[in-house]
């Protein structure tokens, strides 16, 4: 009885913890914009928490077919109030941060009806190498149909898969109800399905990241050609995406690797401290171009700037 108090007197303080927060932001800005925002964000939490704990309690009797059917009516239902409030106050379906998105969707139509041939000559010439993958991603789906909603829905697809290579990932250490709370953990945030309906790069991109991560795992394991294959086609793509990300998994493989194999004498110490800072100052200048202000700029004043958009 002592525990079930204790339990139930936890639950109730974290509900009201969020919802305080939550609310809290009110104060400091009195928009509707907001108001709406905070409302739905203080559901899903609540939501969130209530799945989650559902799965500690009950994961042993749920399949993996399950879960990735929650993730998807889940992820499906919250994307579609993404989108309501989106269409309520800008009058179309894309996010409110109207940078890259707008610049992706225009360079897609942009480039839809070009050859295969043009299209790539354009884009090398345009654009800066990783913002290469997602305009190749939105055309492609914008040739079959020209809609971001199309796009979005194709991102909880994707994100399914994500999810399942993750589950799969998680059980290579985990049970399989830890690894169903795991997976639900990050498959559920609503930080990651807020990337799913917007034009951004993330949700292809963690997908390329879970499946490179996976299959580096599972070359330590068994060293098959299939996983041999998909981890360098995976990193290949992802430098397409975040130039620096595919350097920094795969130099992560190699130090695991040298882990495993080394000696533990003071010589290979010494040569392993060494190379943390090497690795550090060899892959900055890459997150500097990736992420800083000079890698975007050119483009998206010359995609934003296409369109009545922006």
């Amino acid at each position: 009885m002592t525990q079930i108090i204790n339990k139930t007197f936890q639950i109730a303080l974290f509900l009201t913890l969020i919802i305080i927060f939550q609310w809290l932001g009110y104060y400091y800005s009195n928009t509707d914009i907001y108001n709406d925002v905070t409302f739905t964000n203080t559901a899903v939490l609540i939501i969130y928490f209530l799945t989650i704990n559902f799965l500690i309690r009950y994961g042993n009797s749920l399949s993996k077919s399950k879960l990735l059917f929650v993730v998807f009516a889940y992820s499906l239902i919250l994307s579609l109030i993404y989108v309501l409030i989106y269409h309520n106050y800008t009058g179309d379906f894309f996010d409110f941060q109207r940078g890259d998105t707008i610049a992706y969707h225009n360079s897609a139509i942009h480039y839809k009806n070009y050859s295969f041939k043009d299209f790539i000559l354009n884009l090398l010439q345009f654009n800066d190498w990783d913002e290469l993958g997602v305009i190749i991603y939105v055309r492609f789906l914008y040739k079959i149909i020209e809609s971001p909603l199309f796009v979005y829905f194709s991102n909880i697809i994707l994100a399914l898969f994500s999810t399942s290579i993750l589950y799969k990932l998680s059980r290579l250490y985990l049970s399989h109800k830890e690894s169903l709370v795991a997976t639900a953990l990050f498959a559920l945030s609503s930080y990651f399905i807020y990337f799913h309906v917007s034009l951004f790069k993330e949700s292809i991109f963690v997908f390329l990241c879970i499946t490179a991560i996976y299959n580096a795992q599972k070359i330590v394991e068994k060293n098959n050609l299939k996983s041999i294959f998909t981890f360098i086609i995976s990193l290949g793509l992802l430098s397409l995406f975040r130039i620096g990300t595919p350097i920094l998994i795969l130099g992560s493989y190699l130090l695991y690797n040298f882990l495993r194999s080394m000696k533990f004498n003071l010589k290979n110490i010494i040569a392993l401290i060494l190379l943390i800072p090497i690795l550090y100052y060899s892959l900055f200048p890459l997150f500097i171009a990736t992420y800083g202000k000079y890698a975007s700029v050119e483009f998206l004043s010359y995609y934003v700037n296409a369109s009545g958009y922006g």
